[in-house]
């Protein structure tokens, strides 16, 4: 830990005066001086293009994850974030190394600090991983304007990414409040409908996604949560209406699905 504490220091130097190689070297084999984790000013620009200095944002981001500190990585995460340039995969890496983090820190004793850490990788896994989101999403607006529906085609390889962003933000989002996925359950639909051009969703990943939505409108009815059940039961109807996309194994849930909604609706 104290170790890492050193790493942060020198990569908050680096970002702030581009110091050598040689420098930090030099420098993180003293004191650090910096023990409250607080996140320096920035007094001067950097290329935030370099791909190294992206490195140093994901660096610095499992470093607040490896020591546990809420604070440190909320920051680090925001920055990141806020970044102008940085690309889907780096946001990726991010959400998946607060999601680990939390996992870790979770089976340690529980106590106020952990539990905090806890909620805050959660909070951030979600951040990067909504901003990776808007990043492999094609631009609606583009769409929108005649001749221009060439520029919305992906390959199968970057549907499947965007599918894959799509079912983690769904399963870390329900898992920090169950209604937190609707958003990007919704997004799925969109998808399918052709609010985002010409684009395949595969059909394991709508599979994936129709299992988890019929499974909380089951257990949502079982918890006699009526009205919730209702609203995740109506989107797996709408999922398994998609006649293009939907598997005919999906098809057959379709009883299935009217049969709780009329038990919800006694």
């Amino acid at each position: 830990i104290s170790e890492t504490r050193k790493i942060v220091d020198s990569i908050a130097k680096i970002q702030r005066h581009g110091l050598s190689a040689n420098a930090v070297v030099s420098d993180a084999s003293g004191p650090t001086g910096n023990m409250d984790f607080a996140r320096p000013n920035r007094d001067e620009a950097v290329n935030v293009l370099d791909p190294a200095v992206q490195h140093l944002a994901f660096l610095e981001v499992c470093c607040y994850a490896r020591i546990g500190e809420p604070n440190g990585l909320k920051a680090a995460v925001s920055a990141a974030v806020s970044m102008p340039g940085q690309s889907a995969l780096l946001l990726e890496n991010i959400a998946a190394k607060c999601f680990d983090s939390r996992a870790i820190f979770s089976k340690r004793p529980s106590n106020d600090k952990s539990l905090l850490f806890c909620e805050t990788a959660l909070d951030c896994s979600i951040i990067a991983l909504r901003e990776a989101l808007k990043l492999r999403l094609p631009s609606k607006t583009s769409i929108s304007v005649p001749g221009a529906q060439h520029s919305t085609a992906m390959s199968v390889e970057e549907t499947q990414k965007l599918a894959t962003v799509l079912r983690e933000l769904i399963r870390i989002s329900i898992s920090r409040r169950m209604d937190l996925g609707l958003e990007y359950i919704q997004t799925v639909l969109d998808i399918c409908h052709g609010k985002y051009g010409s684009l395949q969703y595969p059909a394991f990943e709508l599979q994936w996604v129709v299992a988890t939505v019929w499974n909380k409108a089951q257990l949502l009815g079982r918890c006699g949560k009526k009205a919730e059940a209702l609203q995740w039961s109506h989107y797996a109807k709408q999922l398994c209406q998609i006649e293009h996309l939907t598997p005919p194994a999906l098809k057959t849930m379709m009883p299935l699905i009217e049969e709780l909604q009329l038990k919800l609706s006694e």
